[in-house]
């Protein structure tokens, strides 16, 4: 097998860090301490019982690939969180069970590739469910067979959620065959169910599917409609309103994957993303790369419109929001566009990001678009979070802002905005419009890089800096005030903001002080799985944060 590599730009930051020689490990004579057990097995099945602080060595990583080969494996630690730092591969059809009673943080691979592998990641066992803050967070991909190979638990008296765990973009029959197949563009099928990618999914495929009407206008020529998005908001007015609700109300978990190149192509039909319409359910760890998405009410690089239930938003539970997603490309729409969602109601949107260029036009009235989403609307709240993609309205009398279109009754936290915005109406630098009260906690956008002086004229409680402002070690402390540990980091001022969780987009100091108004904005890379990730966008922006070790790269891809 050959590996084909692309010559693409990448922008080379000045050394951050470099790489430590490491302590001594005593002096002549010295006799090392046998490394101690922690693992014991019996019947074929072995179980870790690791001290608190623990961190799995490279050698513990091995034994437990060598005891998948025969039997299940469970990891326990003692107490607190447990953090993954070396990869883990096997090709056994083994079930590894991680139990931890605090968070649980997964920075290096895990690849499950036997056909009946399974993962399970059992979080927060020291409490109950209710209430329970802990989670699972993903720096690297979680590889699994398609299948049912993944099942989660919070709490130690929680209710097992199990996904079916897709790996492959299907065919366009597939958004009504039935069965559901295990694909993509199968999800539609079953809306009510949980799902996860197993691996990285090419959607550019969906450029030349299911030609026909695009624009509902029988004089112009039929085009390729693309993708066929999952669920239909269907208002309380609605014919059909007694029906199933036709949104997704399930959850996807991205594993710390992507889809590249989706494209929708849907001017005359509803909404428009890789979900149409999600009700109360849970996008999260999903990146959506280089999307064309194009829809008629609402568009979004990953939804086109979001809507929780009211009842229950004040309770802050687990399942309606999305986290720890990002989207890249271009996203249109007459009323409602966003880089993550069209329109967003009742929910949490949070350690997100986009760059996405986005667009929104109606001859009529109602226009909104803002970077990541056109409306925040009915006490939703968007935190950790931030755009740095063009806005643009084409409509009179639109909404348009760097991070959100309108607003009501909502609230945004620690979260900024980079991108030029632009249009006629209510134009602001990181929000366009609110009605009826927003709540701006320790929020910001560039002004010269946005054009923008003033962000929404019914409320000042956002703050306007210079791009090169953003550097600065103030604002990354403010927007790292509230949480316990950081979120943010900005590379020791060589960039804008980014989150220290996953992929971001950001600003390098060099071109910022040249000239802020054509500064770039560049993809970070600081990790070897993210230099080898470039190949699925050769025609991407990467800045190279500091010096990686490609050691690991001697034993890939044997040929």
């Amino acid at each position: 097998m050959k590996v084909s590599l692309s010559v693409i730009p990448i922008t080379l930051i000045p050394m951050l860090t470099a790489c430590g020689g490491g302590g001594g490990g005593g002096g002549a004579g010295a006799t090392a301490s046998p490394a101690p057990s922690y693992s014991r097995c019996e019947a074929g099945a072995c179980t870790w019982d690791l001290p608190e602080g623990h961190i799995l060595s490279t050698a513990d990583m091995a034994k437990i690939a060598s005891q998948l080969a025969t039997g299940p494996v469970t990891v326990n630690i003692e107490s607190g969180n447990l953090q993954i730092k070396e990869p883990l591969s096997t090709d056994a059809s083994q079930r590894l069970t991680f139990h931890v009673p605090g968070n649980l943080y997964i920075d290096a691979p895990i690849t499950l590739s036997g056909s009946e592998g399974k993962l399970v990641l059992e979080y927060g066992q020291a409490e109950v469910s209710y209430h329970n803050p802990a989670d699972y967070y993903l720096t690297a991909p979680i590889n699994l067979p398609a299948g049912p190979s993944l099942s989660t638990c919070l709490g130690h008296d929680c209710e097992t959620v199990d996904y079916t765990v897709i790996t492959e973009l299907g065919e366009p029959s597939h958004a009504l065959a039935t069965p559901t197949p295990m694909t993509l563009q199968g999800i539609g099928t079953a809306l009510h169910a949980n799902y996860a990618l197993g691996a990285n999914i090419d959607a550019h495929a969906t450029a030349n599917w299911n030609l026909g009407d695009h624009d509902d206008d029988t004089g112009t020529p039929e085009q390729p409609m693309g993708f066929t998005p999952h669920g239909t908001y269907l208002p309380g007015d609605h014919p059909d309103q007694e029906r199933e609700d036709a949104s997704f109300t399930g959850i996807l978990e991205g594993l710390g994957h992507t889809v590249s190149g989706l494209f929708i192509n849907r001017q005359g039909s509803g909404d428009a993303g890789l979900f149409g319409s999600v009700k109360s359910g849970k996008l999260r760890n999903l990146g959506m790369l280089d999307v064309s998405i194009t829809g008629d009410r609402s568009a979004g690089g990953l939804t086109g419109y979001y809507w929780g239930d009211n009842s229950t938003i004040y309770r802050l539970t687990s399942q309606e929001r999305i986290s720890h997603c990002y989207t890249t490309g271009t996203v249109k729409a007459r009323a409602y566009a966003g880089g993550i969602s069209g329109y967003f109601g009742e929910g949490i949107l949070e350690n997100s990001f986009s760059s996405a260029t986005v667009e929104a036009g109606n001859p009529g009235s109602g226009t909104y678009a803002g970077g990541l989403t056109g409306r925040l609307s009915n006490t939703a709240i968007v935190r950790n979070s931030y755009a740095t993609g063009p806005v643009t309205t084409t409509a009179p009398y639109a909404n348009a802002g760097g991070l959100v279109g309108s607003t009501r009754t909502s609230t945004i936290q620690q979260s900024f905005s980079t991108g030029k915005v632009s249009g006629d109406g209510s134009i602001g630098g990181l929000v366009g419009y609110t009605s009826f009260g927003l709540v701006q906690e320790n929020s910001f956008w560039a002004t010269d890089s946005s054009g923008q002086a003033s962000s929404d004229s019914n409320d000042t409680s956002a703050t306007g800096k210079l791009l090169v402002e953003l550097l600065s070690s103030d604002v990354l402390d403010t927007l790292n005030s509230d949480s316990i540990e950081p979120v943010w980091t900005n590379h020791d001022g060589a960039t804008t903001p980014m989150l220290l969780a996953g992929p971001g987009s950001v600003h390098v100091r060099p071109e910022i002080e040249a000239d802020a108004s054509t500064a770039m904005a560049y993809q970070p890379v600081t990790r070897l799985a993210q230099l080898q990730a470039i190949q699925q966008a050769p025609a991407g922006t990467y800045a190279l944060l500091n010096d990686i070790d490609a050691s690991a790269s001697h034993s890939w891809n044997p040929g």
